[in-house]
C-alpha cells in the first residue's frame, strides 16, 4: 500500500485555530477574481488582532504511477499582497464584526485500487471553513492539481457550496477510485497530534 499526504502542518493548524474567538474583519488577495470568489494562488484573512495568509504550492507525487504535480495549501503569519489588494479594492468585509466561533478543516481522502499498482491512498487538506456568528466563509482548492482557491460565503456552514472533490477521479477497467470528504474541527485535529504540547 502506498500512502501520500498533503495535510496541514501542526504550525498551519495552530495558525488557523488562532482565529477562533477573535472578531472577524475581512479577507483579500492581490489576485482576486469573480467578485471575490476566486484567488489565484494566495489570499489573506484578517481579524481584529491577527492576519494569516493561505498559500497554494505544488508537490511532485507518483500517486497514479506516473509523476504528477499536486497542489496543497499552507498557512503563513501575516498578509501576503495586502498593498496590492488595498490598491485594487480587493478587500471583502462580509460578516465583519462577527466573532469567529470555529474553524473546520476540509479533508479529502482518495483511494485507488489498481490491478498493477495495488492499493494507494492520498489524503489532502483541501481547505477550511471559518464559522463566525454572522456567517461562514470557506476557502477550498478547486482542484487536486491547480493552485486556484475558491471562496464561498453563506449564512450557515451547511448551505456552503464547496467544489466537488470526486469529479477528477474516473475509474476504469483495472483501476477504481473512491473519494471521501470529512469536515473536522481544527481543535480536534490539534488534540490528536502527539507533537502538540
Amino acid at each position: 500500500m502506498g500512502g501520500y499526504e498533503l495535510r496541514f502542518s501542526l504550525q498551519d493548524l495552530r495558525l488557523v485555530a488562532g482565529l477562533i474567538g477573535k472578531k472577524w474583519d475581512h479577507y483579500g488577495s492581490r489576485t482576486l477574481f469573480n467578485e471575490g470568489t476566486l484567488a489565484a494562488s494566495d489570499m489573506f484573512l484578517t481579524t481584529s488582532s491577527s492576519t494569516i495568509s493561505v498559500v497554494a504550492d505544488c508537490k511532485i507525487l507518483e500517486f497514479e504511477g506516473g509523476v504528477d504535480e499536486f497542489s496543497f495549501l499552507r498557512i503563513e503569519d501575516g498578509a501576503i499582497g495586502v498593498t496590492a489588494a488595498r490598491r485594487d479594492g480587493d478587500l471583502y468585509f462580509d460578516f465583519r464584526g462577527g466573532q469567529v466561533a470555529n474553524v473546520l478543516i476540509i479533508r479529502d481522502t482518495v483511494t485507488m485500487d489498481d490491478q498493477d499498482l495495488g492499493h494507494r491512498e492520498l489524503v489532502v487538506d483541501s481547505g477550511f471553513i471559518v464559522e463566525t456568528t454572522q456567517g461562514s466563509l470557506a476557502i477550498c482548492k478547486g482542484s487536486f492539481y491547480m493552485q486556484d482557491m475558491f471562496i464561498q460565503k453563506a449564512d450557515t456552514t451547511t448551505s456552503l457550496e464547496l467544489p466537488a472533490s470526486q469529479n477528477e477521479w474516473e475509474s476504469s477497467l483495472g483501476r477504481k477510485f473512491s473519494v471521501f470528504r470529512t469536515v473536522i474541527p481544527v481543535n480536534e485535529l490539534l488534540d490528536e497530534r502527539p507533537d502538540n504540547p
